[in-house]
């Protein structure tokens, strides 16, 4: 039995052209409290949100370049006494090199993930900052194999495309920036 008790408010803009799409959101919960359950906790607001994505796919030698932008203004509505509440800002340019053989692919990338916080707390609480940059590196290759042959007098080609990803992503403490909008994954077939 699932009851609901968070209802989601939320109203979004989009723009896109050939190389940005953006998108402006304002987005809030209406927390239902049950008279006969257990307190709820109210959920934070996005009052507002801005993201701008850029896709550049044709720059000299085949490189890719893509940039994902966002700033989100985090409220709590209300019992904010000692609840973090401010913007983040949100920078995650990559830049890839993707070649293509016949017999395969190798795609490098790298990227660069800048997060800012500048939070403040309702009460006695200090204001704080928090500031991180992770980059990250990555390796997708594959090979193809085919082969042409029949079964039961019927032909056709047989495939086999082994891949490889590695990604590198230095170890960085984050136990001290809030959890605003993260969840836990629920293990499914996409994660695989």
């Amino acid at each position: 039995v699932l009851t609901q008790n968070q209802l989601l408010r939320e109203g979004k803009i989009t723009y896109t052209n050939e190389h940005w799409a953006l998108k402006g959101m304002l987005q809030s919960y209406q927390t239902l409290h049950p008279i006969n359950q257990s307190i709820i906790s109210d959920v934070y607001e996005r009052l507002p949100s801005f993201q701008a994505i850029g896709t550049y796919s044709d720059l000299p030698g085949g490189a890719h370049f893509n940039a994902n932008g966002q700033f989100d203004l985090y409220h709590w509505p209300v019992n904010n006494i000692g609840k973090p509440q401010g913007p983040r800002y949100y920078v995650n340019p990559a830049l890839s090199l993707p070649i293509y053989k016949p017999w395969g692919y190798i795609t490098p990338e790298v990227q660069l993930t800048e997060t800012y916080y500048d939070l403040y707390y309702d009460g006695p609480f200090p204001s704080t900052t928090f500031n991180r940059t992770i980059p990250r590196y990555s390796i997708d290759s594959g090979l193809f194999f085919e082969r042409s042959t029949s079964l039961m007098g019927k032909a056709f080609t047989q495939t086999l495309e082994p891949k490889l990803f590695y990604l590198y992503v230095p170890f960085h403490d984050q136990t001290q920036i809030p959890v605003f909008d993260s969840g836990y994954m629920i293990f499914k077939h996409d994660q695989l």
